[in-house]
């Protein structure tokens, strides 16, 4: 009993923490995309992508007779273009002349050499719906994406097997200039490795699960990333200035899906944590000022700011503040094209070091209530099979007794004279 109620108190707790470190995530989000949007008006540089385009993946219906992910791929696709302005390209995966990994890498290096830009002014969404399993590659456990296992051959033409590995895809995006965003909507999608080094652009992944992932329809992956990005559009309908990040789709995501578990995957070890912001592009206006072309950056100066008193930052206060240093940052003349926004700690007391506390002191005391009441239960055992112990030999010393009082001497043999 009073091992499940730390167990249930272990399980609050935990979940108490978690609902706290998304409430901080939120609130450091906020800051961060309001911080970034004075900065960015201030410098004259862009403060969110003119240029978003996504390539669509899936097998030609010859390799895709089982799963038929043809409809969903094209509603995707549809949305994107459609309500969010994006340009669009789909690539259908054959297996006729050419290695399928062999095709895949040519029209995905080829998209990227027509897309590819500034991080802070180029998204690039690669999207893939099929079947995923792992294999080892060099020891390692790689993803590799198929069609159906038995295509057919058509007469005149080499079938090669319905198979790429995903880390030759994987190795070329990690090369780009450009924020990459890619949703794997297949098994095992989220056995991805991240990479070593520091870098200031995103690249983020989201997968559908780490273990099977159910076939297109309506528990599918790519049927609910539809409906929220649909949702989150008529949100933008109703409020121009509306836009939301991969967190929060991720949550979103997790909330609808509750019988699998999404992940959201940050494929680069960056110094800045940010992540990528979605929203539907506009035209450009006449009226606006256009921005200053934004050059790779080749030194940077990291400091902090203290606060006194704040433990987090409300709306005016992270506008004025970025308006008032972008402003200094202008007027120094340095060419400085950028101001992050790196993290935002609240020194005392952080909710972790809070949380960790009570968790941690809680369960000690349950711990030791436990302990006590378990020693004091071995000790009325010991004393009860103590006093047992002696009733049993109280008792065989008595009838030894008795014994030896009922038992008539034995009797001397007959002297006849």
């Amino acid at each position: 009993m009073e091992a499940s109620h730390v167990k249930q108190l272990i399980t609050k707790a935990g979940r108490s923490v978690q609902t706290q470190d998304q409430n901080l995530h939120e609130r450091n989000d906020a800051m961060r995309h309001h911080w970034e949007k004075a900065v960015c008006q201030e410098l004259g540089v862009p403060d969110r992508y003119s240029k978003v385009a996504a390539l669509m993946i899936r097998w030609d219906n010859e390799f895709d007779k089982d799963l038929r992910c043809e409809t969903e791929t094209n509603k995707l696709e549809s949305v994107f273009r459609e309500n969010y302005g994006f340009e669009t390209e789909t690539v259908l995966l054959k297996c006729h002349q050419k290695k399928p990994e062999t095709q895949l890498l040519r029209d995905v290096t080829a998209f990227a050499y027509e897309h590819d830009g500034h991080h802070r002014t180029t998204l690039l969404i690669v999207y893939y719906s099929g079947h995923g399993y792992l294999d080892s590659v060099n020891g390692q456990q790689e993803l590799h994406i198929s069609g159906n296992e038995d295509p057919a051959t058509e007469d005149g033409e080499t079938t090669h097997v319905p198979i790429a590995c995903w880390k030759s895809i994987d190795d070329h995006l990690h090369s780009l200039d450009a924020d990459v965003l890619v949703i794997m909507d297949c098994c095992f999608a989220s056995k991805l490795h991240k990479s070593d080094g520091q870098h200031s652009r995103t690249f983020e992944v989201l997968a559908a699960t780490d273990n099977i992932t159910p076939s297109p329809g309506p528990l599918s992956y790519t049927n609910a990333l539809i409906d929220i990005l649909n949702s989150e559009f008529k949100l933008y309908q109703s409020r121009r200035e509306h836009s939301f990040d991969t967190i929060h789709l991720q949550d979103r995501l997790c909330k609808r899906l509750k019988t699998y578990s999404p992940s959201l995957i940050n494929r680069l070890q960056s110094r800045i944590a940010r992540h990528i912001r979605l929203a539907p592009l506009e035209p450009p206006s006449t009226s606006e000022k256009p921005h200053k072309r934004v050059d790779r950056s080749i030194a940077t100066l990291r400091i902090e700011i203290d606060f006194g008193r704040n433990k987090s930052l409300s709306q005016k206060e992270a506008t004025d503040l970025g308006k008032a240093l972008a402003a200094g940052a202008k007027n120094a003349k340095l060419n400085i094209t950028g101001l992050n926004w790196i993290e935002f700690v609240p020194r005392i007391p952080t909710v972790h070091k809070s949380c960790s506390v009570t968790i941690g002191a809680a369960v000690l005391v349950q711990m030791q209530r436990a302990m006590r009441r378990r020693a004091q239960r071995l000790s009325r055992r010991k004393r009860s099979h103590n006093e047992a112990s002696n009733r049993d030999s109280r008792k065989r010393q008595r009838t030894t007794s008795s014994d030896q009082v009922d038992t008539p001497p034995p009797s001397s043999p007959d002297n006849n004279p």
